[in-house]
């Protein structure tokens, strides 16, 4: 059972004002800013948003808190909230004492009185990998006035980023076949990521044993390397060590010869660089006594008299010509690019072997023996095979996860689907877009879980075909339809962390008089399926509530003597 007795406002002064409410349908009529909206979007509030309410002129000024109490599983509870989100109150309804809490300690209050099974709630978090509570669930309770008749992801709520990016994976789970191999699967995954990180620290531990011991063996000139299985062998050579046997013969170059060869090779490249700048210089000079020759020829050519110094002129271009030669400059860059890459294959290998040509003392040496036994007692067995091969299940294990969490359980959606038309169908005797409609041949309104979309079908000899309507009121009443049968799906498995009512502003926008009545009908039928002690409904609207062909149980007007709106303490 769950019921919200009463919600009171209070003014800075401690005057109060109720509002009662009852079971099943409770209707609040009132003509535009009497406060509909308001009151539609501060049920929310009481029952967990965030909104900056101090802020609004509806409340600023005015409202001093705020005290809702509800039964939900015979047990009845109180919730407090002021204008200041770090002061607000919630527990049992007899208790005078309730300390203040923040916002997120009220949250998490309420989201353990709305969720029937923690372990389940456990799974549901790792199923979807998002943080789920009863405040995600809120996109089943709220049908605002401004996404009414959205048929593709028509929840409403589904508008925010917040709640729209989690919707498919609570579908997922919700739909799911497969929950128990789902569950299996996570166990082993779960397993094996704790050996694949066991493994992982054995081989960091193994790399730094190896590179450990590797470097201290280069200090000790032994021409060896620790690969983790030939300890007995690197034992060996320290007792070499330790005995001064001689060592083998087959060594490398001597780091003095390396160093002269390394100078060797600097200083002809330092001649050559030296010996391409005086040719780049000479080449320089040649080609400006070439532009000056060449002027003066131009010259002489323009005056006959001087024909005599023509020849010379051309000979002496000539020569600079042959001068002018670009082969020794390439040979010499090959040359220098040659001795460069040498010089610093040589300066790597000076590097690399420093260590082994270092004359170290024996104490060092003794220093670096003690070192490396500590390091070869610390046995480390790993093989990276087998962290591989575990790494490799892992993904194996994660794809057949992904594929179990994305199948349907197609039994569910079909039933889904079935009570949707259901109630839809029920308004086709008071209404003329829905007998429209179920006089078709097969009229159905399929659900599409992949973008939560509601499509209208008609079938002929066993085949489907989509069937596109365009009323907004057709919409409106197929989305209402939906809304209901989502609660009446969730509320009987009782096992989800959802507040069992339904909070609607202004449904009746877009219907004229003689399919308003359309409205009633579906409620009726709701509350048959799903009975008024397990679903209490909130519907604010302008019209009479008889006009909407509804009975309510409590029907209270936005204003009377002395109030203007949802807030009784507010003047506009």
């Amino acid at each position: 059972m769950f019921k919200i007795e009463f919600l009171s406002l209070y003014d800075l002064n401690e005057n109060k004002y109720t509002y009662s409410f009852s079971k099943g349908l409770n209707y609040f009529v009132g003509s535009n800013s009497t406060g509909k909206t308001v009151f539609y979007n501060f049920l929310d509030y009481m029952f967990g948003s965030s909104a900056k309410i101090s802020k609004e002129p509806w409340f600023h000024g005015t409202l001093k808190k705020a005290e809702m109490e509800f039964v939900y599983g015979n047990i009845k509870y109180k919730a407090v909230r002021t204008l200041d989100s770090n002061k607000n109150f919630f527990g049992y309804a007899d208790d005078v004492n309730l300390e203040p809490v923040n916002e997120e300690l009220y949250k998490e209050r309420l989201n353990s009185v709305f969720t029937c099974d923690e372990g389940m709630l456990k799974e549901f978090r790792k199923f979807v990998e998002e943080d789920i509570s009863y405040r995600t669930f809120t996109l089943f309770n709220f049908l605002g006035e401004t996404r009414q008749g959205i048929l593709n992801n028509f929840f409403d709520k589904c508008d925010q980023v917040k709640y729209s990016i989690k919707l498919p994976g609570i579908l997922n789970y919700i739909f799911n076949n497969h929950l128990s191999e789902i569950a299996d699967i996570r166990k082993k995954l779960e397993k094996l990521e704790q050996e694949i990180g066991e493994l992982e620290c054995k081989q960091s531990k193994f790399v730094f044993i190896c590179s450990g011991v590797n470097s201290r063996l280069a200090k000790l000139d032994i021409n060896k390397r620790y690969v983790g299985n030939n300890a007995s062998e690197i034992r060996k050579e320290l007792i070499s060590i330790k005995n001064m046997e001689k060592k083998s013969e087959t060594q490398k170059e001597n780091i003095a010869v390396l160093e002269t060869v390394y100078n060797n090779l600097s200083e002809q490249i330092r001649v050559y660089e030296n010996s391409k700048e005086d040719s780049r210089q000479l080449k320089k000079k040649s080609e400006n006594q070439k532009v000056l020759l060449e002027r003066l020829n131009s010259l002489v050519k323009e005056n006959s008299q001087y024909n005599y110094l023509i020849e010379p002129i051309r000979k002496l271009i000539g020569e600079l010509n042959s001068t002018i030669s670009f082969s020794e400059y390439l040979q010499k860059d090959e040359t220098i690019d040659i001795l460069k890459k040498q010089m610093l294959a040589t300066k790597k290998e000076i590097r690399e072997n420093d260590s082994r040509f270092t004359c170290y003392s024996v104490e060092q040496k003794t220093k670096y023996i003690s070192v490396i036994e500590e390091l070869l007692d610390d046995e480390v067995v790993f093989n990276e095979d087998d962290l591989k091969d575990k790494k490799k299940q892992k993904r194996e294990l994660r794809e057949k996860l992904k594929l179990l969490q994305n199948t349907d359980n197609e039994t569910k959606l079909s039933n889904l689907e079935k009570i949707i038309t259901e109630l839809y169908s029920t308004a086709n005797d008071c209404s003329e877009v829905v007998k429209t409609d179920y006089e078709k041949k097969g009229f159905a309104i399929k659900y599409y879980k992949n973008g939560n979309v509601l499509q209208p079908s008609i079938s002929d000899e066993g085949e489907s075909t989509n069937y596109y309507t365009g009323s907004m009121a057709r919409h409106t009443l197929m989305q209402l339809s939906a809304y209901l049968g989502f609660l009446k799906m969730l509320l009987e498995e009782n096992k989800y962390p959802i507040i069992p009512f339904l909070v609607i502003d202004h449904i009746s926008k877009p219907f004229d008089k003689d399919n308003s009545l359309a409205i009633g009908k579906i409620f009726e039928k709701a509350f048959e399926y799903i009975g008024k002690d397990n679903l209490q409904v909130f519907l604010f609207d302008d019209e009479k509530s008889c006009d909407l062909g509804l009975t309510p149980e409590n029907e209270q007007s936005m204003t009377e003597e002395g109030k203007t709106g949802f807030n009784p303490f507010y003047i506009p």
